[in-house]
């Protein structure tokens, strides 16, 4: 299986479970990997045949923005979600950044993966 990866798309969200997480928006990290069949796309060599990822990211950020999760998890799940709706990806790979939490770690880190059967079970298997 092909692979097509967004390497740490920021996003601008509000996040977080504490009061003071839930004032101003945060900026998270997202790398994401979409597994799928780019043989088509190489083959015509036009952006019909494959995965528009500059459109799905900014699918990705306004959803985000839109938004006003408290776990890491739930927005996770809401990526992996809208990637699997919005492409012809067969799963996705989800990994979320939020620095500086806990104070004392760069970052805290939430990587899910789904696949097409998985989030037609909304994402539990």
């Amino acid at each position: 299986m092909d692979s097509i990866t967004i390497e740490n798309l920021r996003l601008t969200c509000i996040i977080g479970c504490y009061p003071e997480e839930r004032v101003n928006p945060q900026t998270l990290s997202l790398t994401l990997t979409l597994f799928c069949d780019t043989r088509r796309a190489a083959a015509s060599d036009q952006l019909a045949d494959a995965i528009d990822y500059d459109a799905l990211s900014q699918k990705i950020r306004a959803m985000a923005a839109q938004k006003q999760r408290q776990l890491l998890e739930a927005l996770a799940e809401d990526i992996a979600s809208l990637c699997l709706r919005e492409s012809d990806a067969q799963a996705v790979t989800v990994q979320l950044r939020k620095p500086g939490v806990p104070a004392e770690a760069a970052a805290a880190v939430v990587t899910i993966t789904r696949t097409q059967n998985s989030a037609s079970t909304g994402g539990v298997r």
